[in-house]
């Protein structure tokens, strides 16, 4: 199984079945043929990007308790502090930004996308950004869908890396019909019928 899955790899073919496939077969076989496909595609040569995390505020309207890095300072960046931030990256030759922040009503679609214009007219760089919750709050607040709003998020031009666990996140509410990642003192549940 490992061979031909390491062949369609290489071919660029590999399936969503393979995939997981992977999931049950021994990690360290796994851990070797995924050397094996980084040996055969880079060699040998290390790469790394170069980043800044910006938590542009610690307001949240949501209360997860599970959340460690609001302290309640107090505190919401303006675009020109976020700026001033990217600036600073920039100088030091970072590649990329992580924008982290709570959940607010005015963070909608509109506000993000204007944040995000504001720092590419700026600055030619990466932006990793947008949790799942951060997404699904900008639809809500926007009345607009997930879906639209990822779209806007995908203004042309724009490199804009959304936080990896959002295709976890989608496969999650798509494989158990719900996901309750919020605790319930909050009572968000977020379903498919929450997506549209």
């Amino acid at each position: 199984m490992m061979e031909e899955i390491y062949d369609r790899s290489l071919e660029g073919e590999i399936t969503k079945e393979d995939a997981l496939k992977l999931v049950d077969t021994n990690h360290f076989q796994l851990f070797d043929t995924a050397d094996q496909l980084r040996q055969e595609i880079v060699g040998d040569e290390v790469s790394f990007v170069a980043n800044r995390n910006i938590d542009i505020t610690d307001h949240c309207i949501i209360g997860c308790s599970f959340c460690s890095f609001r302290d309640n300072i107090g505190y919401e960046m303006t675009t020109e502090e976020i700026l001033e931030s990217v600036k600073e990256a920039v100088d030091v030759k970072a590649t990329e930004i992580c924008l982290f922040g709570g959940v607010m009503p005015h963070m909608t679609v509109d506000f993000y996308c204007d944040l995000f214009s504001a720092i590419k007219s700026e600055y030619d760089i990466e932006l990793h950004s947008l949790s799942p919750v951060e997404v699904y709050h900008a639809a809500k607040a926007s009345n607009v869908t997930i879906e639209e709003a990822l779209t806007s998020f995908r203004m042309p031009g724009w490199t804009l890396l959304l936080v990896p666990r959002l295709r976890y996140w989608w496969i999650v509410c798509v494989k158990n019909s719900a996901l309750t990642k919020f605790p319930p003192r909050n009572g968000w549940i977020l379903s498919p019928k929450h997506t549209n």
